[in-house]
């Protein structure tokens, strides 16, 4: 995950074959509900 230019956040996955963005979160689209786990 890495923020850009103070108004989007860009989530990526790194494997051998290269870099894939998986999704771009721009503005107050909430990109934090990713990383809540209810089990």
């Amino acid at each position: 995950m890495v923020p850009f230019e103070h108004s989007a956040v860009v989530l990526y996955l790194v494997d051998e074959s290269g870099v894939v963005i998986t999704n771009i979160f721009h503005g107050r689209r909430n990109y934090a509900a990713l990383f809540n786990s209810d089990g």
